[in-house]
């Protein structure tokens, strides 16, 4: 059976369709056997052997097609076995590899004009002694920057040593800015299927390859479409978009059940592609309107798993409770205040800490305690790398935390250091980059930005150097014997084989969600100026230090909201409740910064020696009850700080401790609440009455039906 009987037997008859048109070239196009075809989508080509390859475009798996043309009696098998015959030939959707592909034959295949493809560039290659179709990737300004080669009309891609990636069809953008609109694809042939009948389009190499410096392409176009496929590769376009800077500017335009893309519409029906186009642009799903609806969705479930912590007025006590019961021994005040930074990457001023203690003291444990109570997208973990890995990474920052594991794999000197503190400082990072443009040879300066709010968390066991330790909170992990006993005891219970129920984490992942969806953002503290007075100026790092204060509290109440009053434009309101949560958590730290960094444990070291005492290490490691290496931790840091002086000079001898610079007195850096609510006159808590915002955000009455709110 030949390409023209079959496209004769499978004709509808219709004076004006495509199928009775005589095929060209041996080619033809024809109504599929295997489905209600109205529109021709069976692909007849000549084939190997008088075997012609057959492809329905409307999506139809190859088995059935056959079947179908053998029940009409049109496709014969070999043997009678139910097997086609030859091997490896054209039926099977695949080209032979002796065969290849040529420029004639894929304008057959996409039904496109071959002169209007050798216009695009397109033309035959020879690759390993069989043709290739060559299709050039050209610069905005048309110079060719790509080759990427066809060798089959099935996948068979190959790409040209040297070839930069970079979009397809580049040197069509003018038009698309004229036009004031372009589709982005997958692929070459939906672009070209795209151009052939007039419409702006730019292909993407594939559905994973968009990156976000191709945004710049894009610029003074107001509307971008995105062909969004109905498969894994549509899916993962669009989670890429769904992270860019273009997508406030895109609609996604999705096809019905058997047709996967624009080439496939317009082998479906070439005379009426345009129209049934247009109705599918007109159909378009704004980004922000599909993102919005999944959001709304989201939030209502989230609202629901964490509504019994939302509503509860000691959730942070219950935040330090799952803490312990997971594991986490001793005093759980460090990671608490681990947990504020975490919560605090979704406000305006995220707060930056740093988990400073001796070696083996828990300062990982530490973090990792509240880690586990947000959710993973919340925080990205930089470890051991290049000291330029976050610049030029293709992570979004933005409402993020970033996770230095050890302060090592922060840079001490030069442009990275400075953008790391450019992170620490405005809560985002830029950083300036001097590139070798290939096309033109000259050296251009690229500014890398990547916009926050961002926060920024480490460990370390020493103090951070200055720069960017004032940069940060510092926060003191226990090293006493109690908690070392306490830590022992947890490792005990964990092998113990007790058989205790696992800390249920779902409410606290959902509490972050919901808050990062439709929780309000805005935070009044109305007692701000009077706190502000009330704060010691002692020392000048306490002009960044206030505001990580103010912070915190402002998370404290962020938490809380859904107990809060709202300002008349929905701000929430904190209270003094707030500011006695922040102050628990963040006293210590605060007297510490104003005794000019003599914290209680190194206080307590100093106070054991007597006046004019002359004391080594093991002596006081003998009167605090503390090991030898928390002893040295301590005496190393009130060394360094003229505290203690030790006079053995000899290397490798044990230490003559004795006292230096006398130490500040203890002050109190953070006024009682009591104190603080006579000057300010500010209402401690909130009403007991009040109707909290919907789960979502918005006004629904379903969602209040549904909530009972």
């Amino acid at each position: 059976m030949v390409v023209a009987d079959i496209v004769r037997e499978l004709a509808c008859g219709g004076a004006r369709c495509p199928c009775v048109q005589t095929p060209k070239q041996g080619r033809g196009l024809t109504h599929c056997p295997a489905h209600e075809d109205p529109t021709p989508s069976l692909n007849v080509d000549p084939g190997k052997n008088g075997r012609p390859l057959v492809r329905c475009h409307a999506g139809c798996e190859q088995k059935r097609v056959l079947e179908a043309l053998r029940a009409k009696g049109l496709w014969k098998t070999k043997g009678g076995r139910g097997s086609s015959s030859p091997r490896n030939h054209w039926d099977t959707g695949t080209v032979p590899r002796a065969d290849g592909l040529t420029l004639a034959a894929y304008a057959a295949a996409k039904c496109l004009p071959e002169d209007f493809l050798r216009g695009l560039g397109l033309s035959d290659i020879h690759v390993g002694g069989r043709p290739a179709l060559r299709i050039p990737y050209r610069t905005v300004e048309g110079a060719e920057a790509a080759v990427r080669l066809r060798l089959a009309l099935e996948g068979g891609f190959r790409w040209r040593s040297g070839s930069r990636l970079i979009p397809y069809g580049l040197e069509q953008l003018a038009a698309a800015r004229s036009a004031g609109s372009v589709v982005l694809v997958e692929g070459e042939s939906d672009a070209q299927t795209l151009w052939h009948h007039g419409i702006s389009a730019l292909g993407l190499p594939g559905a994973a390859t968009w990156k976000e410096d191709w945004a710049k392409y894009l610029d003074g176009i107001a509307r971008l479409y995105v062909v969004r496929e109905p498969d894994h590769g549509g899916d993962t376009l669009a989670a890429k978009i769904a992270i860019s800077s273009v997508r406030e500017r895109v609609s996604f335009v999705c096809f019905a059940a058997g047709v996967k893309d624009p080439s496939a519409l317009h082998l479906a029906n070439p005379d009426g592609f345009r129209a049934a186009w247009d109705a599918m642009v007109r159909d378009a799903v704004p980004w922000s309107q599909e993102h919005g609806a999944a959001q709304e969705r989201e939030a209502i479930e989230a609202f629901r798993l964490a509504r019994g912590l939302l509503d509860d007025p000691t959730l942070l006590e219950r935040m330090q409770d799952a803490m312990t019961a997971g594991g986490y021994a001793g005093d759980a005040t460090a990671p608490a205040l681990v947990y504020i930074a975490l919560t605090s990457r979704l406000l305006e001023r995220p707060i930056n800490v740093a988990v400073v203690a001796p070696s083996a003291a828990g300062k990982n444990a530490t973090v990792d305690a509240a880690l586990r109570l947000v959710p993973e997208e919340a925080v990205h973990r930089q470890k051991a790398g290049s000291e330029r890995a976050l610049i030029y990474g293709d992570e979004d920052y933005k409402h993020r935390v970033v996770y230095f594991t050890e302060v090592d794999s922060i840079p001490d000197e030069g442009p990275a250091a400075s953008a790391v503190r450019s992170l620490a400082e405005d809560n985002a990072m830029e950083y300036d980059v001097t590139e070798r443009d290939p096309e033109t040879g000259k050296h251009t300066v690229r500014r890398i930005v990547k916009p926050g709010p961002t926060g920024l968390i480490t460990t370390s066991t020493r103090s951070l150097k200055e720069q960017l330790g004032t940069r940060v909170l510092e926060l003191p992990v226990p090293d006493d014997k109690a908690q070392t006993e306490k830590v022992i005891a947890a490792h005990a219970a964990r092998v113990s084989g007790d058989d205790r129920a696992p800390v249920d984490r779902t409410p606290f992942l959902a509490l972050q969600r919901w808050l990062a969806l439709a929780g309000e953002r805005r935070v009044i503290v109305p007692f701000a100026r009077v706190l502000g007075r009330l704060i010691p100026p002692a020392a000048v790092r306490m002009r960044r230090d206030a505001r990580q204060l103010f912070s915190c509290i402002q998370v404290v109440a962020f938490l809380h909201q859904r107990q809060r009053e709202r300002t008349a434009t929905g701000a929430v309101i904190a209270t003094l409740d707030d500011y006695a949560i922040a102050r628990e958590l963040l006293a210590p730290i605060f007297d510490t910064i104003v005794a000019q960094g003599v914290t209680p444990a190194i206080r307590q070291t100093i106070e054991a020696m007597k006046a004019g005492e002359e004391v080594s290490e093991a002596d006081l490691a003998e009167r605090l009850a503390l090991s030898k290496n928390a002893v040295s931790y301590r005496v190393r840091r009130a060394v360094d700080e003229g505290w203690l002086n030790n006079l053995e000079t000899r290397r490798g001898c044990k230490a003559r401790l004795v006292h230096g610079t006398p130490l500040p007195e203890r002050v109190s850096a953070l006024p009682i609440p009591d104190r603080l609510r006579k000057l300010s006159q500010c209402p401690n808590g909130s009403r007991e009455a009040r109707t909290p915002p919907p789960p979502s955000g918005g006004n629904g009455a379903a969602d209040r039906e549904e909530f009972d709110l």
